[in-house]
């Protein structure tokens, strides 16, 4: 009855061989492949974008230089050795990371008038000719060639050049592109020069309170000393510039202590400009309410001046109504007087006239004819036997 069981048993067991074995053989042929393409890579080399190769055959460099792409090759006897071509910077490592330690940072040269200088320098490079460059340095590396000619040859020149200029003209004066020039076209070519002046004077200088050197009529005469040349290693330099051309510490302090003081200056003059526009501001103001004081003190004179002028023009004119008025009762009374005497002279001759006709009876009334202001008059009201009767 227990055989009946011994399949199942037996099943688990077979199927870990089965994996155990699986696995193995996934082990050899990984192990294989692996050993296959190390062997088959013998065979060929891949050269990459911005790089050439160098074909070594039994240890001998061989004139055929490869460009990028795919080659074949009988391995352990011919070598394909890739080698960059592109731009390079002194600035950079070879992980293209800046460099922090340097040599071609912070060289200090002296300049003509006796000062230190503080100088980077950043050189771009690259290799033209890979063959020449393998047989010059022995190495495949571009970078070797910065210790081996750029930096003596960088220091040498900036130390020499330097010195043939005031520091202040070298930094601030439009000469630093000449220097520039000059050491650009020395490292290219190898042809130095000398920079000669015909007049040169020395002055203090009002900023940095420093001996500086003036210097006119220069021009630069060809050396007959030759330095060796970037072409000779199969480098070619694209690119010398200078980050960094600048006067010792003390000077840069004293510099920036008169522009400070400058800044000061400035910021007086303009606060002084300022306090000028508002004290004559708050003068056209004052000048403005004068006048307006003055204009209303005027302006009150004048109306006072016209009410007088109008008060004695009207006393005048009421003088002279008055005085007309007087004239004219004054006639009035006149024509009264000479109207009574009229009316007297009337009155006797109507009183004659009475006498002679009166024949003993009493008239009812009695008519007088004279002017209307004599008619009106009351005088002659309640006479007896005389009204007023106009006609």
């Amino acid at each position: 009855m227990n055989n009946k069981f011994l399949p199942d048993e037996v099943t688990p067991v077979k199927e870990k061989m089965t994996k155990e074995r699986m696995l193995a053989s996934t082990i050899v042929g990984i192990i294989v492949i692996i050993l296959f393409f190390t062997v088959a890579s013998g065979f060929y080399q891949v050269i990459e974008p911005s790089h050439m190769g160098l074909v070594i055959k039994g240890g001998e460099l061989q004139d055929d230089i490869k460009n990028n792409g795919f080659y074949l090759k009988l391995p352990f006897w011919t070598q394909i050795v890739p080698v960059f071509v592109g731009t390079l910077s002194t600035d950079e490592d070879k992980n293209g990371k800046f460099k922090e330690e340097n040599p071609f940072r912070n060289i200090q040269p002296l300049s003509k008038d006796g000062q230190v200088l503080d100088i980077d320098v950043q050189i771009n490079y690259s290799i033209i000719d890979a063959k020449k460059f393998r047989e010059k340095t022995g190495n495949t590396d571009p970078r070797v060639i910065e210790q081996l000619f750029f930096v003596p040859t960088v220091r040498t020149l900036v130390y020499d050049y330097a010195s043939e200029y005031g520091w202040k003209s070298l930094i601030q004066e439009g000469n630093r592109q000449e220097f520039g020039q000059r050491i650009f076209r020395s490292m290219t070519s190898g042809e130095t020069t000398k920079r000669i002046c015909k007049e040169e004077k020395k002055e203090i200088d009002k900023i940095s309170g420093t001996e500086i050197v003036i210097a006119a009529g220069c021009e630069l005469v060809p050396q007959p000393m030759k330095i060796a040349s970037p072409s000779d290693y199969g480098i070619a330099i694209s690119g010398v510039n200078f980050k960094k051309i600048q006067p010792n510490q003390s000077i840069i302090a004293a510099v920036e202590q008169a522009q400070a003081k400058e800044q000061e200056v400035k910021i007086a003059a303009q606060e002084a400009s300022i306090a000028v526009e508002q004290a004559n501001k708050k003068i056209e103001e004052k000048r403005g309410e004068t006048e307006s004081i003055k204009l209303e003190a005027d302006a009150a004179a004048y109306r006072l001046r016209v009410e007088k002028e109008e008060e004695a023009k009207g006393i005048l004119a009421l003088a002279e109504a008055e005085r007309a008025r007087a004239s004219a009762l004054a006639a009035s009374q006149q024509l009264v007087e000479y109207k009574k005497l009229e009316i007297e002279m009337k009155k006797a001759e109507a009183l004659v006239a009475f006498g002679e006709n009166w024949t003993g009876d009493v008239p009812s009334e009695l008519n007088i004819i004279g002017t209307e202001e004599a008619k009106n008059m009351q005088l002659f009201w309640g006479m007896g036997g005389i009204v007023a009767n106009p006609q």
